[in-house]
């Protein structure tokens, strides 16, 4: 089984995009103690392309074809405008609406490529975490537009105060708990799936054999010397043909 896990892309994949969650939360972490390089535009962007790399184990879990660059695409997008909105032009309410944004489309297609999986034996673990994709996809874009009717807003982010903002945290918190609960569900899955293909075709090779075969054991004395053999299984083409010559 081990060789099985090691060979599934998605692993890697998720693996990735759990290394740059966790490293964009930590730098999100120590906002106002590091540069802003760091904590807004490289945290931000480490985000995006998290969520990224799940999209991508996605598909590939999903049997689905390689998808083109356009993902890549989000995150160039957002390390540009988080520069300029930081630098050029200071604008945390832009900040927000650009993140929201960028997060929805990369949420919105890994449910969509998990409702695609044609894979029967874990749809139940897709379609919940599918439902959890569309709506953090559905709250990011609902924080957007209500960032963009809003007033202006102050540039520290840990002084906003609206409750959209306050449940943002509650519903990330939410969707991580969801991958770290359905991510490894959906990889046991499949490969358990995969080994009992590799069993059944094992067995279907064997059951179509012609040739004769026995498995024996090895019997020794008490001091251990072989001393004759124990006939553990024999196929019964095995016995034919083995009869048929002790016949002849």
């Amino acid at each position: 089984m081990r060789h099985l896990i090691d060979d599934e892309r998605s692993l890697r994949l998720w693996i990735v995009g759990a290394i740059c969650l966790s490293g964009a939360l930590f730098l999100l972490a120590l906002r106002g103690l590091i540069p802003d390089l760091l904590s807004i535009v490289v945290a931000n962007t480490g985000m995006v392309a998290g969520f990224v790399f799940i999209y991508l184990g996605n598909r590939s879990h999903s049997d689905l074809k390689p998808a083109g660059s356009w993902q890549w695409g989000l995150v160039v997008a957002t390390a540009v405008l988080f520069l300029y909105f930081t630098y050029v032009q200071p604008n945390l309410s832009a900040r927000i609406i650009v993140f929201a944004v960028v997060m929805s489309i990369a949420r919105m297609a890994s449910a969509v490529v998990l409702l695609r999986s044609r894979n029967a034996h874990d749809r139940i673990v897709r379609w919940v975490l599918a439902a959890a994709f569309a709506f953090t996809a559905c709250f990011s874009m609902f924080r957007a537009v209500l960032t963009a009717v809003m007033d202006p807003i102050a540039q520290n982010f840990l002084q906003l105060t609206h409750p959209i903002h306050t449940w943002t945290f509650a519903v990330e918190l939410g969707m991580n708990l969801m991958l770290a609960f359905c991510l490894p569900v959906l990889l046991l899955g499949k490969t358990h799936n995969r080994l009992a293909q590799s069993e059944q075709r094992y067995h279907s090779l064997y059951a179509s054999m012609t040739e004769g075969l026995a498995l024996h054991e090895l019997v020794r004395d008490a001091s251990g010397r072989p001393a004759g053999g124990l006939c553990l299984h024999r196929r019964q083409p095995g016995l034919r043909i083995h009869s048929r010559a002790a016949q002849g």
